[in-house]
């Protein structure tokens, strides 16, 4: 058999290996595996190990059923004892760590160096806008940055619909939240005004996707088709050309490399 969609219907077997089941480094902590609470340089292998991890399985959401402002989450992704919380909080204050809509227009946080990438991979453009969308478009435009609240006041529509507008506009990355903590009523930008340069450094949307792809099956390892199409959100017609692709860049390459990369597509099997 050939190609990821052959892969056993049972995936138990390829999870041993995946990033997400392994734990920060165990050198960021001290006797007894306690975190090392006293020493600055203690700290710096902590976030870096962190933000290692955070990169390797972003986008990240916030814990299901958690309020409004919550900060990202690698659930069961961490050691014993280790507060991910709060050094997401604190990345994510210091703009380190970016909210955005991925994933099925889902609300995630990625690096604000793969922002570039994600934006590009998920993003879902608009071809025109409505009514409502224009409204709050409009006035963010002229008197933005503006909560939920303020926005309401600015363009006089009702929550509902006003929200249903901003979430799209989320989802095509012309609106943004600005979530630097746990604050409920959150400031929203225009993506334009607030990351100016986006889409200068964002690689073409097809590119972009199959990026995410390779490093998403880089950190399972091992994946079939329908394991990619639900940890991307990026679509099965998306996720079938990728693979196509990557299993014809990968068949050309030779030694160990390739072989062990042609593997984890089921090349073989």
């Amino acid at each position: 058999m050939n190609g990821v969609q052959n892969l056993p219907t049972k995936p138990s077997r390829w999870r041993a290996c995946r990033w997400r089941d392994q734990r920060l480094p165990v050198q960021a902590c001290g006797a007894g595996g306690a975190p090392r609470q006293t020493r600055p340089d203690a700290h710096r292998r902590v976030g870096d190990g962190y933000v290692e991890l955070f990169r390797r399985l972003q986008p990240v959401s916030p814990q299901a059923n958690s309020y409004t402002g919550s900060a990202p989450r690698l659930m069961h992704r961490t050691i014993d004892g280790f507060s991910d919380n709060e050094v997401a909080d604190e990345l994510r204050s210091r703009r380190q760590l970016v909210k955005g809509r991925f994933h099925g227009g889902t609300v995630g946080y990625v690096h604000t160096d793969d922002q570039p990438l994600f934006a590009a991979a998920y993003k879902q453009p608009l071809e025109r806008f409505d009514v409502r969308q224009e409204a709050a478009i409009e006035a963010l435009s002229y008197a933005g940055p503006l909560s939920r609240r303020q926005l309401r006041q600015e363009t006089g529509l009702a929550h509902r619909p006003l929200m249903a507008a901003v979430h799209r506009l989320e989802r095509a990355f012309i609106i943004c939240e600005d979530q630097a903590d746990s604050a409920w009523d959150r400031p929203l930008h225009l993506v334009s005004r607030e990351f100016p340069e986006l889409w200068t450094q964002a690689p073409a949307p097809e590119a972009a996707q199959d990026e995410v792809l390779a490093r998403l099956l880089a950190a399972q390892f091992f994946a079939t088709t329908t394991e990619l199409t639900a940890g991307s959100g990026l679509g099965k017609r998306c996720v079938t050309r990728t693979i196509a692709a990557l299993e014809t860049g990968w068949s050309d390459r030779g030694g160990e490399t390739g072989r062990r990369r042609r593997t984890r597509l089921g090349a073989g099997r």
